[in-house]
């Protein structure tokens, strides 16, 4: 299995941006999420799996308490 953490760095009005990485001391890449449309962008352009289940993660939280999570993992096989 591998893991991926998170953690919300920045939020306004219209944004969250998010750093994460597969070591939960040292991550290494960032995304933005887009509120009212609900997109989640790598900021470094890679849509790979690492990106795929930090996004699913932090979507995972928001639809189940409504509001962005702080921080958080998300393993898969």
């Amino acid at each position: 299995m591998s893991q991926i953490f998170f953690r919300k760095d920045f939020e306004d009005t219209e944004t969250v941006k998010y750093s994460f990485g597969d070591d939960f001391e040292n991550f290494t890449r960032t995304l933005t999420v887009t509120k009212d449309s609900n997109r989640y962008t790598p900021d470094d352009g890679s849509e790979d799996r690492a990106f795929r289940k930090a996004t699913w993660g932090i979507a995972g939280r928001f639809s189940a308490s409504g509001e962005w999570p702080e921080r958080g993992s998300h393993t898969s096989g």
